[in-house]
């Protein structure tokens, strides 16, 4: 009887015990079909980038999301770009700051203090010449050191005083390559660039650091560096390359005796037209070819100094026996 009465608790206990659990996976498959399927949605991607039968789940507020964010960027990336065409216009049209010209400034000041500053670059005096920076800026209203910097690659300071100045708000600009060119200051020219010196910066003329490098045509080795540095050597202002004004040169000097070497600027602009074709591959235009044909005929020792170790030499005595030039160009 005890035996009958277990077995059938047991039976009952297995029936509710299914009854429940079976009733329960029944309401959450329910709940789960009642439940809209509003986050996610299926994308198929197209053959041509995953097979067609594979099927990505995208959750579509992220979609939305992203969508949302690209837009933003995008507005604020059109607006950076309006503002910047905007300062380019006004930079442009806008005339350049001169403290020197400024009427609210203390003109006498100021020249006092530029003159002494020139004064200790030239004897070297370079802790006084820190003192006297300092003062000049605190004066001005840019306070860029501009006009310190460039009196001290000038006279060739320490590059721990032009080091000083950067370290104080100092900037480069166009004039101090221009210096470090024009006087030939191969010393500090690597280690300005080290320090944020642009090689390849143009004037407002147009002009590059190759034009003062030549001004004068003597000996520059900075003009070298400048050239193997990429420097484009094919700039023309006013009608006037690098190339036309070495070749006008030697043109219009006379020379008598043409084994005299005493000529400085008359030998120089012959080696700088060879480092401008050689290092630099400069441009030879038609008129070039007519200044050429002239040279080689009337002063052989510097055609000879020009292209004797010219990779493309007979390519270019081709050019010139084939008269393959125009007076102007087309």
């Amino acid at each position: 009887m005890k035996n009958k009465s277990y077995i059938l608790v047991v039976m009952i206990f297995i029936a509710s015990s299914i009854y429940f659990f079976g009733n329960e996976d029944s309401s959450r498959e329910k709940t789960i079909e009642k439940q809209p399927i509003n986050k996610s949605l299926l994308k198929i991607k197209s053959a041509t980038q995953i097979e067609s039968n594979n099927i990505e789940l995208v959750d579509s507020s992220d979609s939305t999301k992203a969508q949302d964010e690209k837009q933003i960027v995008g507005n604020i990336a059109d607006k950076e770009s309006q503002k910047n065409e905007s300062d380019a216009k006004e930079s442009v049209n806008k005339p350049r700051y001169n403290a020197r010209t400024d009427p609210s400034l203390d003109h006498d000041f100021i020249k006092r203090i530029d003159a002494e500053l020139k004064k200790n670059a030239k004897e070297g005096n370079w802790t006084t010449f820190e003192f006297l920076a300092d003062e000049l800026e605190l004066k001005l209203p840019k306070q860029d050191y501009s006009f310190a910097l460039d009196l001290a690659i000038r006279f060739n300071a320490p590059i721990h005083v032009i080091e000083g100045m950067l370290a104080k708000g100092g900037r480069f600009n166009y004039r101090h390559i221009f210096s470090v060119a024009k006087f030939n200051r191969h010393e500090l020219y690597t280690q300005l660039q080290a320090l944020g010196l642009n090689v390849h910066v143009t004037a407002p003329d147009g002009k590059n650091a190759l034009f003062p490098a030549m001004a004068n045509f003597k000996d520059n080795f900075v003009f070298l560096l400048l050239i193997l540095d990429g420097v484009n050597p094919n700039i023309e202002v006013k009608g006037q390359r690098l190339v036309d004004k070495c070749l006008a040169l030697i043109v219009k000097t006379q020379v008598e005796n043409e084994t005299d070497f005493k000529n400085e600027r008359y030998w120089t602009a012959a080696g700088h037209f060879y480092r401008l074709i050689r290092y630099g591959n400069a441009e030879l235009l038609p008129r070039h070819f007519k200044l050429l044909k002239q040279i080689r005929v009337s002063k052989p020792l510097a055609f000879d100094l020009m292209t004797k170790e010219l990779p493309n030499k007979a390519e270019l005595l081709n050019r010139l026996d084939e008269h393959q030039y125009v007076d102007q160009e087309s």
